[in-house]
């Protein structure tokens, strides 16, 4: 019988995506690995197998712990303005409250996915994920009269995906209040007119768990 392992593995795995996510794969030394998982080198061969499967792993998590509170989001009840708002809202906040990353699958696409084919169908299958989610919620909007008759929901999905990867890219290079709620509010104007004809940026609340 092998010896247990002398680590919490599910939190070394946590320390490693908070790694490769601030400082991207190539960014991210085995040595500098170790450090930030606080495991050895055996014990991390044992449990990962490879820097590669490490990163694999990490990515695996960012999905369903980071990306899945949007997907998990849009499925929240009320108006689809005030869902998509919310999402929208809590991406600025985000982006507001001093955090630098960005978001890992963005930072990932730049990085590998050129010249990944493996990578870059996870990052598609990621990416799909949220434009479904967008998708579907979209879908019943425009169905139950809340949108017009003729939105196209898969082609605002697919720019609301776009919206949410751009807001992370600019919020590293310019974490401004005035510029992040000019892009979230023209965005949220593609849903069409509010009806409570409010006009101000959208609310400082979390629809995330």
């Amino acid at each position: 019988m092998g010896r247990p392992r002398e680590f919490d593995e599910a939190q070394a795995l946590e320390r490693a995506m908070d790694a490769f996510w601030r400082h991207g794969y190539a960014g991210t030394s085995l040595p500098d690995l170790l450090t930030a998982m606080d495991i050895g080198r055996s014990s991390f061969y044992e449990t990962f197998g490879s820097k590669r499967a490490a990163f694999e792993a990490a990515l695996e998590l960012y999905d369903a712990r980071v990306t899945g509170r949007v997907r998990d989001a849009l499925n929240a009840p009320g108006p689809v303005r005030a869902v998509v708002e919310g999402v929208l809202s809590e991406l600025v906040t985000r982006a507001l409250s001093g955090e630098v990353r960005g978001c890992m699958v963005g930072n990932t696409a730049v990085e590998l996915a050129p010249h990944d084919p493996a990578i870059r169908a996870r990052l598609a299958a990621s990416m799909a994920g949220v434009e479904d989610a967008f998708a579907k919620r979209l879908t019943i909007a425009r169905d139950a009269g809340e949108l017009a008759p003729e939105t196209d929901p898969r082609a605002l999905a697919r720019t609301f995906l776009s919206v949410i990867h751009g807001v992370r890219v600019v919020a590293k290079a310019r974490p401004e209040k005035e510029v992040l709620e000019d892009i979230t509010r023209t965005a949220l104007g593609m849903l069409g007119t509010d009806p409570t004809g409010r006009t101000d940026p959208p609310p400082a609340h979390s629809p995330f768990p």
